[in-house]
């Protein structure tokens, strides 16, 4: 690494380093993202635009409670964490087995 520039140090040792603590970072932001019910809940006024988790709240009626769509719903809502945790689970253990506790 004689001679390199920093923005070479930069990528070539400071990057990979950083990567599976970022991917972990990404996919706990997605999580907290994709499960917000009240900023969405607040913003859309159109039942054409409502996002999935208050899709799913409104299975919910003051006498009854429609469980069988709300399961399916929930099924369906998880679906694309789990497809972005497959992709990036290699990233995801190495970045939580680098920044545990040691004892």
């Amino acid at each position: 690494m004689d001679g390199c520039s920093y923005p070479r140090i930069y990528w070539s040792i400071y990057m990979p380093l950083t990567i599976p603590g970022l991917v972990s970072l990404a996919i706990f932001v997605a999580v907290a993202s994709w499960n917000d019910f009240l900023w969405p809940l607040i913003m859309t006024s159109s039942s054409d635009l409502q996002v999935v988790s208050i899709a799913i709240s409104s299975f919910v009626g003051e006498y009854n409670t429609n469980y069988s769509l709300m399961m399916a719903g929930a099924v369906i809502s998880i679906l694309p964490l789990i497809i972005l945790y497959l992709i990036l689970q290699r990233h995801f253990i190495e970045g939580i087995a680098l920044t545990g506790v040691k004892g």
